[in-house]
Parts: C-alpha cells; structure tokens; sequence
C-alpha cells in the first residue's frame, strides 16, 4: 500500500494512503510530502470500548493532519516566458502545480511535481526550461520568482530561500547567466492575476513597466511578452529617464552658474553687452571701469555746473556794482552842476549888488 507522509509527531508520522485514508505509523526518518510504501497490518481490538477511543483518536489527528496538509498558505510562480504557478501548504509542499500560458504547459506536461518539496520543484522547472533552451547567456534574460503569503514576513522568509536555492543551482550551470530577480507579492494580486489568466509575476513585472513609462501602455499585449522583452523593455525606459534627469541636472546647474554671472553685473545693458563679447571677466572689468569713468563723469559735470553757477553769481555782483557806480556819478555830476549854477548865480548878483552901489 503507497502513502503520502502529511504530518511528523516525533516518533509517529501520518500517511495518506491511496485509499484515500490516513494512518499512524512509526516515523523512519521521513519528510513531510515522501512517498513511502507500506505492509498492511491488521488490527486486533481486545476491548470495544479501546478501540472505539483509538478510533476516534486516530480519526482527530488524520482529520488536523489532512486539514493542515491540504490547506494552502503560499502561492509560488516562476516566469522566465514560460509560467508556471505553485500552490504550496504550510510543510512547503506543492499541492497542485499549473501553467499560466501555452509554453508553461509544454513544461509542465514533462514534469510531476505534486508532492515535491518547493526547492525541488522550481530546481526541476529550471532544468527543463534549460532543457528547453529557455534560459542562456542573455542578459536580458531573467528568472522571476514571486512569492504571497497572508503573512508577508512567511512570504518574504520563502523568497529569501529560494533566490539562494536558484542562484545555487545557476551558478553550476556553465555559460548560463540570468538575471534572477525575487519578489513578495499581497494575496489581492495574486487574485487579479487569477482573473487576468497570468502568473502573479508576470503583472507584477507589466506594472513596473508602465511605471518605468511615461506614457499609457497596452497592459493586455505585454501580459503575452515574455520576462526577456519586459526586462529589455522596462532597461530602456530607466536609462532614457536617467538622461534626462541628467540633462535636467546640467541645465540646472548652467542656469544657475550664469544667475549668478548675472547677480554680479551692474545692469541690464552691462550684461547683454557682456554676453554679446562672450568674455565675461573682461567685460565686468570694462563695465566697472565704465561705471567708474561715468562716476567721475557726473562729478566732473557737477563741478562745472557749481563754476558756471558761481561765475553767473560773480558777475551778477559786478553787474550790480556796476550800476551803484553809474547812479553815484551821475548824483555827482548833477550835484556839481547844481553848484555850478549857484555859484554863477550868486556872482551874478554880487555883480548886481555892485553896480546898484555904484548907481548910488
């Protein structure tokens, strides 16, 4: 009788037979997930009321072991163009194993992974897609590992292990260099993918696209691309956004530099002169002898115009002297004429006087 190992108590394991039952049997060292064959026994019970309580003590712990064996916790998918996607339980065992395009179910169909430990089964997935001559030397080329848990610590604990496990394995692998990328992925996009029909990876490495981007893109078209094309694709934008964050950078850079040239010219005029020559230390040092010469300019203007003033002053003084000076000598003029008249006025009546004293 063959059975599937699902729980390890210490000294005990529980087996699911291909009966589809579950049974105790000593533990030899087994693995969660081991196909193992085993004689069939019969079982003798004594007493009714002893094997009802191992009936139903056996019923419980085949029951938890199922439960816990059965149920899902990780969901693991790895894209290379191929898409395969892992349903793994809480012993990281692949509980079902399905493809997510046409090339994922050619691998697929060569592979029997249900049961297998995740390791050993991406390890598997990988020699086939070599085997296939899906992976090379490309550096566009690329493994994409994207792994979701309800607890995104457990998550990240099982990328973290896988990316060592496939870089282990790769790195023996001669003239085989692809990028391996990791990621940790929430639960609600692993659903959206579901619904879009593709690997949680693959739109998880689409979104990156479209915002490495600047623009609107196909989402649908790129969902069929493989992870060579997206990673070339997604390559390109950076490096075009790069250059021109660059080219931002050095024209900032030049604006300011010539903000600063401009800060320290006097004007307007001054400036656009400069820059016409092309030689701005000699023309902020001709610009500053300018000013220099324009300040000595207006002084030397200021002192004429003091002269010219002082000088009008000078001779309006003059002019007014020279009026006093008139007005006096015509008042002498006047006056010795008026005592030229007297005294010819009195000599004519001292002659007067005489010659009435002659008469007499």
């Amino acid at each position: 009788m063959k059975g599937i190992v699902v729980e390890l108590n210490n000294n005990k394991a529980v087996i699911l037979t291909d009966e589809g039952l579950f049974e105790e049997i000593s533990n030899q060292c087994y693995e969660i997930g081991q196909s193992i064959i085993i004689k069939e026994k019969k079982h003798f019970v004594s007493k009714l009321t002893a094997g009802a309580a191992g009936l139903a003590a056996a019923f419980a712990l085949c029951t938890a072991g199922a439960y816990a064996y059965y149920t899902p916790t990780d969901y693991v998918s790895l894209d290379v163009n191929p898409s395969v996607v892992y349903t793994v339980n809480r012993f990281e065992r692949i509980l079902d194993a399905e493809a997510a395009n046409d090339d994922g179910s050619e691998i697929l169909a060569e592979l029997q992974l249900k049961n297998k430990s995740i390791e050993e089964a991406i390890k598997e997935t990988l020699e086939q897609l070599l085997y296939e001559g899906y992976l090379g030397n490309d550096p566009d080329s690329g493994v994409v590992i994207s792994t979701s848990n309800k607890k995104m610590d457990e998550a990240e604990r099982l990328a973290a292990t896988l990316e060592q496990e496939i870089r282990n394995f790769l790195k023996n692998k001669d003239g085989i260099m692809p990028k391996v990328s990791v990621e940790t992925l929430k639960p609600e996009q692993v659903a959206e993918a579901k619904e879009l029909g593709v690997s949680a990876g693959k739109l998880n490495l689409v979104e990156k696209l479209a915002a490495s981007t600047s623009g609107a893109i196909n989402r649908e078209e790129w969902l069929d691309k493989s992870v060579k094309e997206l990673n070339k694709a997604i390559k390109e934008n950076r490096k075009t956004s790069e250059k021109k964050n660059d080219n931002r950078e050095q024209n900032g850079s030049r604006n300011n530099g010539q903000g600063d040239t401009l800060n320290g010219r006097p004007d307007e005029k001054e400036r656009t002169e400069g820059n016409k020559d092309g030689s701005g230390g000699r023309n902020d040092g001709k610009n500053s002898v300018k000013k220099e010469q324009q300040v000595s300019g207006e002084k030397t203007d200021q002192s004429r115009s003091l002269e010219n003033s002082k000088k009008e002053y000078r001779n309006q003084d003059e002019e007014e002297q020279d009026r006093s000076s008139g007005s006096n000598e015509i008042s002498a003029d006047q006056d010795g004429q008026k005592n030229s008249d007297h005294s010819k006025n009195s000599r004519n009546k001292n002659k007067k006087d005489g010659k009435n004293k002659d008469i007499e």
